[in-house]
């Protein structure tokens, strides 16, 4: 999840918050209920890729998106803490952490606003201390930590620079001296889309660090290595024609557990080694387990989480004019554990696009094309070296996607050709991250963005040239920009910390307005133009505690109208022809699970 999740937090038009803790069997109707494995908490939204447990399986560390910090769940009470306090306010927001053998001490990464960059900081679990191991640097993108040796005396981290590979890095805990133990390609050890999460293991014996990274084989399977931390030798651990990921070593060191498709069903199987080297066939320790996400070997078993939500791409048409639903929203697709980002029309309004991500062990990218009553039409394959960053998709013509996402490790803005599935950057615009929220302007020549440094402004770049112009100095929610469909004009939410958010309508030739909402409440996102341009669609949280879109008229005799949803919306809509309208929605449940193979 990326900085814009926090954003959607923040400003989105509705959260929803529970969890479910105890150690009782998993329900049969759960996707991980056959694997034989414990249920042990459920809430909304964890960041199981970034996320730790402790080795007594007693602490989960999870991401909170609302604030930035990291929270600490007690996966036996439930209670909830927030680990520093700090996070947004701070200009900053936690990353991936690390729990130390003991539990007394966390590595986390923490992303700091003003360099662009995380720094590794080492934060004890009571609170009491906090300091910073690896100060940030512009030209680092990421200090992931991922495991500590056992005397507590250095931490295993990935790292990458901007124009660099990964490497995988030994860190004093001591004074942050760092010793590179292997260098690697664009892909992060034991990463897997839809975001670079590295993963990886000490063995046992401190001797060697475990994970998987593509075999460079035909179908770009992955496999298991482990490298010699003093000599940075590689070694191969399982191989085979399939996804196989690595979970986590046995308590003896002597096999390794991974998570594969290799007899066609995902499920944990047990390696066995002899001298670093696989020692006869492994053998399958689970039954199904359909989007597994390890987390930890803990003393009760292999943590590891399972999206099981409702959060999802949704189809609907409204009546813009008098209210309601024409047609009521239903999801693209009703699997519980694929991930479904929000995409565009097809200028006719004749196609819908959105991008499905799978989820381990084969997390391919597809997009994928429907008709306005949710039928399938097609799925074309991403290439296997890109993946989208944030689901922001603007559809220009019938051979040009305009798509936010990574190419062999570099963020950047990419041309999608619908028909062929080839991607290619476009110009060098500036800085990574910069433009995942970018809005196009019909035809695709001008791109928007909001720019925060030396004041909040809307700059403007030629998509061919990558040229810039100052549009305006306005301080606004970057997430609500939206052009108008002739080109002419910008919509967006503008910040007021004592009256709340307002909307503004910006004509490019520098005129500026406010658009009154008849309605109690306070404005949220998203903001977006109807095909039309004689409409602008706001999220509003009504004083009423309903929560929905307004549909407010900007020619003619007609009135606003307030539309309840009945999904939980993102920061995002797309409003076709017609009212055609689809969003991206619902609850992201998360659950976590215990596998005993002790």
């Amino acid at each position: 999840m990326t900085a814009s999740a926090g954003v959607t937090r923040r400003w989105g038009i509705l959260l929803v918050s529970a969890f479910v803790v105890g150690g009782c069997e998993a329900d049969p109707s759960d996707p991980a209920a056959l694997a034989g494995s414990v249920s042990v908490w459920r809430s909304v939204g964890p960041d199981f890729g970034t996320g730790d447990v402790s080795r007594d399986g007693r602490y989960f560390s999870d991401i909170n998106w609302s604030t930035g910090d990291l929270d600490l769940v007690d996966l036996q009470t439930g209670e909830v803490r927030p680990l520093t306090g700090r996070g947004y306010e701070a200009d900053r927001y936690a990353w991936a952490s690390s729990f130390s053998p003991d539990g007394s001490l966390l590595a986390v990464a923490w992303y700091d606003y003003s360099t662009g960059s995380h720094e590794l900081r080492v934060e004890a679990f009571d609170g009491s201390s906090s300091r910073v191991l690896v100060p940030a640097d512009p030209a680092v993108v990421y200090v992931d930590p991922l495991d500590w040796t056992e005397d507590q005396e250095h931490i295993v981290i990935a790292t990458r620079r901007i124009e660099g590979p990964w490497e995988i890095v030994l860190v004093s805990e001591e004074d942050g001296e760092q010793r590179t133990i292997r260098r690697l390609d664009w892909e992060a050890p034991g990463g897997a889309h839809p975001q670079a999460y590295p993963r990886g293991s000490l063995s046992p014996d401190g001797e060697s660090f475990a994970f998987d990274y593509p075999s460079g084989e035909p179908g770009h399977r992955q496999d298991v290595y482990a490298v010699d931390l003093e000599t940075g030798e590689m070694s191969l651990l399982v191989a085979g024609p399939a996804h196989d990921r690595f979970v986590a070593w046995a308590s003896n060191g002597q096999a390794v557990f991974f998570y594969s498709d290799r007899d066609g069903e995902p499920r944990v199987w047990r390696q066995p080694l002899r001298n670093r080297a696989p020692d006869g066939d492994p053998r399958v320790v689970s039954d199904v387990i359909r989007a597994m996400q390890p987390i930890a070997m803990t003393e009760r078993g292999i943590a590891y989480g399972v999206p099981d939500g409702t959060h999802n791409v949704f189809l609907a048409t409204l009546d813009l004019e008098r209210g309601g639903f024409i047609r009521e929203p239903t999801p693209v697709d009703r699997t519980p554990w694929v991930r479904n980002a929000l995409g565009d029309w097809s200028p006719d309004g004749s196609r819908f696009m959105y991008i499905s991500f799978g989820f381990l062990p084969d997390p391919s990218e597809h997009a994928v094309f429907v008709s306005p009553e949710g039928e399938t039409l097609g799925r074309v394959p991403f290439p296997h070296d890109w993946h989208n960053k944030s689901g922001k998709v603007t559809w220009i013509d019938d051979e040009f996607v305009l798509v936010d996402g990574e190419l062999r490790g570099r963020a950047h803005l990419h041309a999608f050709d619908p028909a062929t599935g080839t991607i290619s950057p476009l110009p060098d615009y500036g800085p990574i991250g910069l433009f995942s929220l970018t809005e196009a302007s019909p035809d695709g020549s001008e791109l928007y963005v909001v720019i925060r440094s030396g004041g909040t402004r809307v700059v403007a770049f030629d998509r061919e040239t990558a040229e810039r112009r100052v549009v305006a100095r306005i301080d606004l929610i970057p997430a609500s920009l939206s052009a108008s469909p002739n080109g002419a004009a910008l919509a967006f939410l503008a910040n007021d910390d004592e009256r709340g958010p307002s909307l503004e309508v910006l004509s490019l030739d520098g005129a500026r307005r406010q658009v009154e909402v008849p309605f109690d409440g306070r404005l949220a996102l998203p903001v977006s133009w109807t095909p039309e341009g004689d409409r602008i669609l706001v999220g509003l949280l009504a004083a009423s505690g309903d929560a929905g879109i307004v549909s407010i008229p900007l020619t003619g005799d007609s009135e606003a109208v307030f539309i309840s949803l009945p999904e939980a919306v993102d920061e995002y809509v797309r409003v076709g022809p017609a009212g055609r309208f689809a969003f991206q929605g619902g609850v992201a449940y998360g659950s976590l699970y215990t596998l005993d193979v002790r």
